[in-house]
């Protein structure tokens, strides 16, 4: 949310709160579903902003990554988490978001194919396993598909459709607007409350989660940033046919039909640029060296991840401030964070 441009106000009162949520992204969805459970009344503000980190995020949950091969962070808690939270509301929407099964992991060097045999059976064990041949399949290079792996369990979530369910579930309730908040001034920190006179709203908590956006809050200016601006393409594979999540150098994830996303680039320098022919020739690069079959790009996204430097996420009380919090520093890992950090911001902050 800028602090002083796009101003969006929306008529109509709201009256009074428990807590204001400012921003929905994959941390602010989470939240607002949380509190939603526990019986809370709450309140969500964003400026719907087309292309975000969150709408244009692949949804993947992966339990091994890195070089090294290494199991993700917390996984034990947060995976489960994650997959029951999600399956509670496909079960109350009616909804399909979280497809899990397994990846397939190309290992494109000696050093990562000589780690996959030290640790397959120690401390990955039940996670990997040798995957079938795919060299000789015809889809991919056989020189990009050699030691291919399985990475068991792995999730992807539709974001798009899960941010679209959460806003539906908030304008049914009259819990949701849009509206773009100049941050502190048009806030209001009063004896009864905190004061949005825009929105004619009370509330008694407001939690920021502003993603990147939070860059340019006077409340949250102590924040040391570390972004990192990621490009994605989305391309038509006819001749994939490929439902696991293909991790080789780039991603490769099926959005519906012969339609993949392909991701992604990190720049941690020109963070403020869109799309770019350098992003848009890396990506594809990297992806004919995995395939044998043809691929048309049609279409070119770019968003900032909200990183900081040397940080989990960021949860809990904004310093000096009373009743109001942070919700931030998800970065790359939003779809298997948010659900668990939701639960441990609101006992940060005593809620419940």
């Amino acid at each position: 949310m800028n602090t002083d441009e796009h101003r969006s106000d929306c008529a109509g009162g709201v009256g009074r709160r428990d807590v204001l949520i400012v921003g929905l992204g994959l941390a602010g969805a989470a939240l607002a579903w949380t509190l939603r459970r526990r019986g809370a009344s709450v309140f969500v503000v964003d400026r719907e902003e087309q292309v975000t980190s969150s709408r244009i995020a692949a949804g993947l949950m992966t339990c091994v990554t890195g070089q090294r091969l290494v199991k993700s962070w917390r996984w034990d808690e947060l995976w489960p988490f994650a997959v029951e939270f999600y399956r509670g509301i496909e079960a109350e929407t009616g909804t399909s978001l979280l497809d899990v099964g397994p990846m397939v992991r190309f290992l494109n060097t000696d050093a990562e194919r000589e780690i996959f045999e030290k640790k397959r059976k120690g401390e990955l064990a039940g996670l990997v396993c040798a995957a079938p041949n795919l060299e000789a399949d015809g889809r991919f290079q056989p020189s990009a598909a050699e030691g291919a792996i399985e990475i068991l369990p792995g999730g992807r979530l539709r974001v798009a459709d899960y941010l679209n369910v959460t806003r539906e579930m908030l304008q049914r309730t009259d819990s949701y607007r849009c509206a773009d908040l100049r941050l502190p001034g048009d806030v209001e920190l009063a004896a009864d409350g905190i004061r949005i006179p825009s929105l004619d709203l009370v509330v008694n908590r407001v939690v920021l989660c502003l993603g990147f956006a939070a860059r340019g809050c006077p409340w949250l200016d102590w924040l040391r940033w570390n972004p990192a601006r990621g490009e994605i393409l989305t391309v038509d594979i006819p001749d994939l046919g490929e439902d696991r999540v293909v991790h080789a150098g780039v991603w490769i994830a099926r959005q519906q039909g012969t339609r993949y996303r392909v991701g992604a680039t990190y720049d941690w320098k020109s963070i403020d640029s869109g799309p770019t022919e350098a992003g848009r020739a890396d990506l594809v690069g990297r992806l004919e060296r995995v395939l044998r079959v043809p691929f048309e790009v049609v279409g070119h996204d770019s968003a900032v991840r909200p990183i900081l430097h040397d940080l989990p996420p960021l949860i809990g009380p904004v310093p000096g401030v009373p009743n109001l919090a942070v919700f931030n520093g998800l970065g790359s890992k939003g779809t298997l964070q948010a659900p668990f950090f939701a639960e441990e911001l609101l006992r940060s902050i005593g809620f419940g």
